[in-house]
């Protein structure tokens, strides 16, 4: 994409600037402060009121092959401190509303290639200091903790969101907390069953 400043610019603003966003780091990512409500930044609207052009071209075999270490990079899951926010916030979504269709659950946790639609991840996050009942955390990815099983654990969201399994709940978990403690590392139980493990 090309920016081609309109008469009223967004602002564009570079994710990886603060030092915690380490995922916008890995991708050098950027976002737009838009100036009014815009659904699709492809559409004839937004190309039109905020100046854009976008270019389609084929992706060859051979340039596959070349980035395909780099698209791996920028996609890894087991150590990014962000892969597991979608299935934490979804957990909570259905604690507050409800579960979905099996239909839905299925295509959420559908693969697609050789990754699922959502991420089979942890939020889990290292404790750096504790005052009364405030933290301050680093989130962190999968590979901080001694195991972590995507196929157990895509299993368990798919009891917690699918309504097929009413008597599954991840409000549940919630029990195993645990004080938290500074220099340790926390995984929200919803988003990560040890005990569900053969160690």
């Amino acid at each position: 994409m090309s920016y081609l400043p309109p008469t009223n610019p967004p602002l564009v603003v570079e994710l990886y600037a603060h030092p915690w966003a380490e995922r916008a780091q890995r991708q050098a990512a950027y976002g737009l402060f838009l100036p009014d409500q815009i659904a699709d930044l492809k559409s004839h609207s937004a190309k039109s009121h905020l100046g854009v052009r976008w270019y389609e071209f084929d992706i060859l075999p051979a340039e596959k092959t070349f980035y395909a270490q780099t698209y791996g990079d920028l996609l890894r899951e087991c150590d990014d401190p962000s892969a597991g926010f979608l299935r934490h916030y979804i957990n909570v979504y259905v604690e507050a509303f409800g579960k979905f269709s099996p239909e839905l659950t299925e295509w959420l946790l559908e693969k697609q290639e050789d990754r699922r639609r959502i991420p089979i991840a942890p939020y889990c996050y290292l404790v750096d200091a504790v005052e009364d009942t405030e933290a301050v955390v680093y989130f962190r990815g999968a590979t901080s903790l001694e195991q972590f099983d995507q196929s157990i654990e895509a299993e368990q969201s798919l009891r917690y969101w699918s309504s097929a399994h009413v008597d599954h709940h991840s409000e549940e978990r919630l029990k195993l907390w645990r004080p938290m403690l500074p220099g340790s590392i926390h995984a929200d139980p919803r988003t990560y069953h040890p005990d569900c493990y053969s160690f």
